[in-house]
């Protein structure tokens, strides 16, 4: 087999490195950093099962939310400690009460002490905190899927919490959705590569070391690069929208995989048991004022399964729960009703990374339509014309 899938619709779940039992499959980057699967031909026996298994291919059963709701978690310290109200917080802390395993997504740092993002096991409620915050930036989940089958197999509750492609990878693994497994997705806006987080970080900070990097305070957005107790790197995307470069790129959706151009996922009907994130543009019919003092988020929780409503109910002490419509959440989130599409500047982006680093292929990219022209014309100059003509046509 030469290919699995486009690399168009490749969400780089890893499935198919996890379901191959010859080890024929391994990542190699695009040019964004994205990681994409490559066959060696000389192990690869055709046996399909990677085709078979891959959710870009064979899209898992989707459902419409039952129903809504806004909430936030009862205990004040880990609502603090939490983003979007800490549902994924209460959900986990539940799970590990029960003798459960948790699987989401941490910061870490790799043999040679640089940054990871992975999804990791955890067993212990102390080890939840290293869940906790938003991470932009897109997580690697294939050290873990097989570490989900022998904990599916010894019979533990396991809740599995990540973006819809990685849930619809889990809901492969599993087709006939064991009854100990949950699975809980985030609102997702695109995920940029851990390659673009590098490149920014340098050029950031240098060469230094960093202990964990923080996407998210409450409701505010923020990027702070901290070692130890110290803050090396600090900007608040509200307060300064366009001077983070790498913020702004991944909230435009200038850095996202291909796939999340024409994501399957990005839509009002959902793969998991339960869909969380934050609850923007909750009506005017809802007090004002207690959403002000409750500035650190508000999550928007949506069961989509009998299962999913089930884990909700079971949790329902621990939260401040209020039942909303599902056409609120959905006209809040766009990512409920469509992905991000391809723009003119977006491929203007794509074209001017082969060619320029990233802090300068984003700079050029959002200026003004004339000084954006003029950037065309200076480029055609220097004979890549043919290049140029192609991507303004888009």
């Amino acid at each position: 087999m030469k290919d699995i899938c486009s690399e168009h619709i490749c969400t780089g779940c890893g499935l198919c490195v996890t379901v191959c039992s010859k080890c024929a499959i391994s990542f190699r980057k695009g040019k964004l950093g994205h990681l994409f699967p490559i066959i060696d031909q000389t192990k690869c026996i055709d046996c399909g099962l990677c085709q078979k298994k891959c959710p870009a291919i064979n899209t898992p059963n989707l459902y419409y939310p039952k129903k809504a709701y806004a909430a936030f978690s009862k205990d004040i310290e880990d609502y603090k400690s939490s983003t979007s109200g800490g549902a994924a917080s209460v959900f986990s802390n539940y799970i590990i009460e029960q003798g459960g395993i948790v699987y989401g997504c941490a910061v870490c740092k790799t043999n040679n002490k640089t940054l990871d993002v992975k999804h990791i096991r955890v067993s212990e409620k102390e080890d939840l905190l290293l869940l906790k915050g938003s991470k932009y930036v897109q997580s690697r989940i294939t050290d873990v899927l097989p570490l989900i089958k022998s904990d599916i197999k010894d019979g533990k509750k396991v809740l599995f919490i990540g973006t819809p492609c990685q849930t619809a990878a889990v809901r492969n693994l599993f087709p006939r959705n064991p009854d100990n497994l949950y699975v809980v997705d985030i609102i997702c806006h695109g995920v940029p590569s851990l390659d673009i987080l590098h490149t920014h970080i340098k050029n950031k900070i240098g060469n230094k070391e960093i202990d964990n990097i923080r996407f998210r305070k409450g409701a505010e957005y923020l990027m702070q690069l901290i070692s130890g107790d110290k803050i090396l790197y600090s900007t608040y995307l509200h307060r300064e929208r366009y001077i983070d470069e790498y913020y702004n790129a991944f909230m435009d959706g200038f850095t996202s995989r291909p796939s999340c151009h024409k994501c399957s996922y990005a839509n009002n009907k959902r793969v998991s048991d339960i869909t969380i994130g934050d609850f923007w543009e909750l009506g005017k019919e809802f007090d004002a004022s207690y959403i002000k003092s409750h500035e650190d988020g508000i999550s928007v929780i949506l069961p989509i399964t009998d299962k999913g409503e089930e884990l909700i109910e079971a949790v329902s002490s621990r939260l401040n729960i209020y039942e909303r419509s599902v056409s609120e959440a959905i006209n809040g989130n766009d990512q409920l009703r469509e992905p991000k599409a391809i723009n003119k500047r977006i491929s203007f982006f794509n074209f001017l990374s082969c060619i320029l680093p990233f802090k300068y292929a984003y700079s050029l990219s959002v200026l003004d339509k004339k000084p954006r022209i003029i950037v065309i014309r200076i480029l055609s100059h220097l004979g890549i014309k043919n290049f140029i003509k192609k991507i303004c046509k888009r």
